[in-house]
């Protein structure tokens, strides 16, 4: 709870600087002030994705999760920032199990179910 405070106060603090034109706030620092509220950095960091992506993902939390309004300018920086990150960075996540090692569940297509009971026997 703390951590949220501290990230909600810093993200205030941010974003009124930039209101008043005090100083020149970096895609960094509104990713910071607009999504880690909610997010955690690394799962931000571990997102790739170009424009495109970023902007869609931007609607649909607006649309479905009551995401502010984030100001047309602040928006062209984040996106610009989370664009640019580093796409050779591998893919983090294992590639999805085989069928045939998947567990029994009535979610398993009929054909994958009846390759494992065979196995089985």
């Amino acid at each position: 709870m703390r951590l949220w405070c501290a990230a909600l106060l810093s993200s205030a603090w941010l974003l009124a600087q930039h209101a008043q034109g005090e100083a020149p706030v970096s895609g960094a620092a509104l990713v910071q002030a607009h999504c880690v509220g909610c997010h955690s950095v690394q799962l931000v960091n571990s997102q790739r994705g170009n424009e495109a992506f970023w902007r869609g993902l931007i609607r649909w939390m607006q649309d479905q999760h009551n995401l502010w309004d984030i100001p047309a300018a602040q928006e062209a920086k984040i996106v610009a920032y989370l664009s640019a990150q580093d796409t050779s960075v591998p893919e983090s996540r294992r590639p999805p199990l085989a069928p045939d090692l998947m567990p029994m569940t009535p979610l398993l297509p009929a054909e994958h179910r009846e390759s494992v009971n065979d196995q089985d026997s």
